[in-house]
């Protein structure tokens, strides 16, 4: 995943796959839209120049595609500077890909795009190679630094909405068409008919061919006439309840409350959202450590529209580096 953007730390690989396939839609449409000027050069990092189109994929790439329609003097200042950090970031973690000669294999592409473009038929090739090239690149410049048990302890503590779980209803669930119909079945299961039976011969919901049981929801997630089995009791029947989708029966089964999940079925996602946090850590001090050598130079055209300091995640060039050891000299324990 990338490190130093705002959702990279958080983000689970659900919504890593959601966002892919965002933009993955969105570089396609965006296809169809060309803005003006897209070899206009907005920057010089060192002798590698970035234009209109290089900023236009980054914002692409990080999901973004909104941006491709308008010039880059209509975005705002805070979502110029991002997207043209993260255009020299990328570019800078490419140069090193090419120059270490980091590979990316046939099956490694196959195995991205089965896990992240399933549902999205054609996927764009540059797209996955870019992917894996940028995650390789990181992981070869960092050192892997052990990650302890108290460390996770400690990031438990601090985040303790990201495992809270909040109340959820387990739920049996018909649907039908008309009203008339809903009061029959209704009567039908107080008297004893089977619930499930019902569900798989009459609803017309998704969840008919399992019984009509749902999957697990919470407070406010549905419409309306769901979040009456909040109020019901394990077993009971509700009566029937309309909506925009028709006419419903619910049946609780269980109400499981509010709980927070324990460390040891989180402890695997802890530790790969502490080793994103080495990754955004080191290559902080990279990045500017390559500006240094290869430093940004802002056109003159782009001069009252990007900013003549430039910033690296609140930091400037010129600020003193710490000494960069990269990932392959170290001994990971």
């Amino acid at each position: 995943m990338r490190a130093g953007r705002s959702f990279h730390f958080l983000r689970t690989e659900k919504r890593t796959a959601i966002l892919l396939g965002i933009c993955f839609s969105l570089l396609l449409s965006a296809c169809s839209h060309p803005s003006p000027n897209k070899d206009a050069i907005v920057a010089n990092l060192g002798n590698h120049p970035i234009t209109v189109q290089d900023l236009e994929t980054t914002a692409l790439f990080m999901g973004l595609g909104s941006k491709s329609d308008k010039t880059p003097d209509q975005w705002s200042p805070a979502m110029r500077n991002l997207i043209l950090r993260e255009t020299v970031q990328d570019i800078f973690l490419l140069q090193y890909a090419t120059h270490k000669r980091i590979p990316v294999l046939p099956e490694e592409q196959k195995a991205f795009n089965s896990k992240h473009f399933s549902t999205f038929g054609n996927h764009p090739s540059g797209f996955t190679r870019k992917r894996i090239l940028l995650e390789k690149a990181e992981n070869r410049l960092t050192p892997k630094q052990p990650i302890t048990s108290s460390a996770i302890a400690v990031f438990y503590r601090r985040h303790p909405e990201l495992f809270q779980i909040p109340k959820t209803a387990i739920v049996d669930h018909i649907v039908v068409a008309r009203e008339d119909e809903a009061r029959t079945l209704h009567d039908a299961l107080i008297k004893g008919a089977s619930f499930s039976r019902m569900a798989h011969l009459e609803s017309l919901g998704t969840e008919a061919a399992s019984g009509g049981r749902m999957k697990p929801f919470s407070p406010g997630t549905l419409p309306p006439p769901f979040d009456t089995v909040f109020s019901m009791k394990p077993g009971e029947i509700s009566d029937v309840l309309s909506s925009p989708y028709g006419y419903h029966l619910f049946r609780l089964v269980q109400i499981r409350p509010e709980h927070s999940l324990p460390i040891p079925d989180v402890r695997s996602w802890i530790k790969k959202q502490l080793r994103h946090q080495q990754i955004s850590e080191f290559l902080q001090n990279w990045i500017l450590q390559k500006l240094q050598e290869q430093p940004l130079t802002i056109a003159e055209k782009y001069r009252g529209i990007f900013s003549s300091q430039f910033e690296y995640n609140g930091r400037v060039p010129s600020e003193t580096t710490h000494d960069i050891h990269h990932g392959e000299t170290q001994n990971p324990k």
